[in-house]
């Protein structure tokens, strides 16, 4: 079977050790690729456009470029436009989900 891989962008170190952690104790296993910003996440996957993530998990709020602001970038780019985003929050703003939804992030259920 493939290793799934899965590109995390969240500019919380915190956050990213846990997910890092949370990964690694899976039984399956998974190819993790941290970014720390938005712009280093579309940097990272312009430059693998031929081996591009399966998943992308994307923090709505970061400092710099948003995780909407990267998911703008990403379904105007034929290359990217294709891949699941999953996006992260703790905002209990509805304006939040819904703009994800509205663009495009993959629906959760």
């Amino acid at each position: 079977m493939p290793q799934l891989r899965v590109l995390l962008v969240d500019d919380s170190s915190t956050d990213r050790l846990l997910a890092h952690e949370a990964f690694a104790e899976q039984a399956a296993p998974v190819n993790l690729t941290l970014c720390e910003s938005g712009a280093e996440a579309l940097a990272y996957m312009h430059r693998h456009h031929g081996h591009l993530s399966d998943v992308l998990l994307l923090d709505i709020n970061m400092s710099g470029m948003t995780g909407l602001e990267v998911l703008v970038e990403m379904k105007n780019s034929p290359e990217l436009a294709h891949i699941p985003v999953v996006m992260l929050t703790t905002s209990q703003a509805q304006t939040d989900v819904e703009a994800a939804y509205t663009l495009q992030a993959t629906p959760t259920s």
